[in-house]
């Protein structure tokens, strides 16, 4: 039993013509019968075997971002619309900072009043600062670095926690899949088992001789399979048993125990430098705070404090007012929140750009093609009438259902000159660069069969007997295959062997044995993906049957 690689038969049968084609193969028959059935061959060439893969797919921006208002005001400038493109820099919106103005130069001159209130007190206290103590900003500035190096440990603690809780959840969750995946393929193996030996023990309809040794070789080959699928099935079971009780703790990982270590040395050190300080000011009160009582000290401060921060923050939210929103980059402009004259409050949302020059097309690629699709392949993007060049930059690691229940594995193709021409959201036809092999041995691709044993072509002899050749092929196109080992040049290769002729019989060949193209530079592909009902394996590529 074998079936022709790489191109799928449709047999039409007209009962109108059964007798005329019987009339003809009988007559070939007798013409035929001294000097063996005719048979079409290809000669194997030297040449080119390009293969590619036409998928399709929407333009999306690798670079979206949306903008928020900093500050409560009116719109008194509202520039674009939604589908409009912007460069970067472009104001879409402006403020009336009438309004914020004026609640700068309050806070301005309350700030103002505040520090010169106070700073009689001030000078005499820093008139007095000279001590014998360590300096306080030397101390200051030990507890500002201890401070930030507990800060870090925090960090590096907390994420290395979360990574170890995330590695152990993706460590069970890798098990079960691969458990449940080859426990589903054990028992479809039992499953054909058993009806291969349902159709062995049938004593209703017994097999003849011939379908019975077939019959008793697929059993003794699914039998040979499930062997090592049990023995794969446990393995997995236990395996996910350990991922499931084998979870590392911070307690337990030696990074989290050196920093919990150094954390509480550094916690300690932290404790004596704020002893340090608060003696050294101490001290520094004692001189430079006669006449000013502790509550007068800390009236001062707060007020001071709190004037600065009142003028920081409007004369922050002025200059943010005055500036506008501005876009950060090229791109296209949508979902426009707001219209001229509107007010808007602090974090509202306004606008979203998105960017037209950092675009993909996001295709998705069969199951029986994605094998063949890698980072870095180069890709012909056509959007619109515009042509465009692509790389493949990003292959999903998880595979996706449609709506039809078929699985594809989502990839991103980028347009590497990408322009003002394109229009996001729109469809993309992609051809993917998935192969291309020079000057290698190659072979009409509908020439090549396969079968339990694999891959062979019958050969003419030069005793004009039909002989099966085991070969290995390459790369893999829809009019040519690369043929590794298995013929040598120029040989007599059958394209369809004829019913009623088998490996042994003699043959006349047709024809001069030449490739429709003879330059040896074809060999190119045309396979289309993107089909992914699962009704048929073969759907969503022009190669695989």
């Amino acid at each position: 039993m074998f079936k022709k690689h790489k191109k799928a038969k449709i047999a039409a049968i007209v009962v109108g013509c059964v007798v005329v084609v019987g009339g003809v193969i009988a007559v070939r028959a007798m013409k035929s019968s001294a000097s063996g059935m005719p048979v079409e061959v290809t000669k194997t060439e030297k040449g080119d075997v390009v293969s590619t893969l036409n998928v399709t797919g929407d333009v999306t921006s690798g670079n979206t971002k949306t903008y928020y208002s900093p500050v409560n005001a009116k719109i008194n400038v509202c520039n674009g619309e939604d589908g409009a493109t912007v460069e970067s820099g472009t104001l879409i919106i402006g403020y009336d900072t009438s309004t914020l103005a004026q609640d700068n130069q309050k806070a301005q001159l309350e700030s103002a009043v505040t520090a010169n209130g106070n700073l009689d007190t001030v000078a005499k206290a820093a008139q007095a600062a000279a001590r014998t103590t360590r300096d306080e900003g030397s101390i200051q500035a030990d507890i500002d670095a201890s401070q930030a190096h507990i800060a870090d440990l925090n960090v590096a603690i907390a994420d290395r926690t979360n990574q170890l809780t995330s590695d152990a959840s993706q460590y069970v969750t890798d098990a079960t899949i691969a458990y449940e995946n080859a426990n589903a393929e054990l028992t479809d193996l039992m499953a054909q088992l058993t009806d291969v030996q349902t159709k062995l023990n049938d004593k209703v309809s017994p097999p003849e001789e011939e379908e019975k040794k077939k019959l008793e070789q697929q059993v003794k080959d699914l039998t040979d399979q499930i062997e090592p699928k049990k023995a794969e099935v446990q393995e997995l079971e236990n395996e996910k048993t350990r991922a499931t009780g084998e979870t590392p703790t911070p307690a337990t990982d030696d990074q989290i125990v050196a920093w919990n270590n150094e954390l509480t040395q550094e916690q300690s050190t932290l404790s004596e430098l704020q002893s340090e300080l608060a003696t050294a000011k101490s001290e520094t009160k004692a001189a430079a705070t006669a006449g000013v009582t502790d509550a007068a000290q800390a009236q001062m401060s707060a007020q001071n404090n709190l004037a600065q921060l009142a003028a920081s923050t409007t004369e922050q939210l002025l200059a943010q007012g005055q500036d506008g929103m501005k876009t950060e980059f090229k791109g296209v402009l949508s979902d426009m929140k707001v219209k001229q004259g509107a007010l808007v409050t602090q974090g509202a949302e306004l606008f979203t750009v998105s960017s037209n020059e950092d675009v993909y097309v996001k295709v998705p690629v069969s199951k029986a093609d994605y094998n063949k699709v890698q980072t870095g392949q180069t890709a012909k993007i056509t959007i619109g009438q515009k042509e465009y060049k692509g790389t493949v930059t990003e292959i999903s690691k998880i595979a996706t259902k449609t709506e039809q229940g078929g699985q594809v594995i989502n990839t991103k193709v980028r347009v590497d000159n990408a322009d003002s021409d394109i229009y996001l959201g729109v469809q993309a036809k992609v051809v993917l660069n998935i192969g291309n092999v020079k000057d290698v041995l190659r072979v009409e691709s509908a020439a090549v069969n396969t079968d339990t044993d694999g891959d062979f072509c019958y050969v003419v002899d030069e005793n004009n007997k039909v002989v099966r050749k085991n070969v290995t092929i390459g790369l893999s196109a829809t009019d040519y295959t690369e043929v590794k080992d298995g013929l040598k040049a120029d040989e007599q290769v059958i394209r369809e062997l004829p019913d009623g002729v088998e490996e042994g019989s003699a043959v006349t060949v047709q024809g001069d044995g030449k490739s429709d193209e003879t330059d040896g530079k074809s060999g190119k592909s045309d396979d289309k993906s993107g089909e992914t009902d699962d009704k048929s394996d073969g759907a969503a590529s022009g190669e695989e049957e």
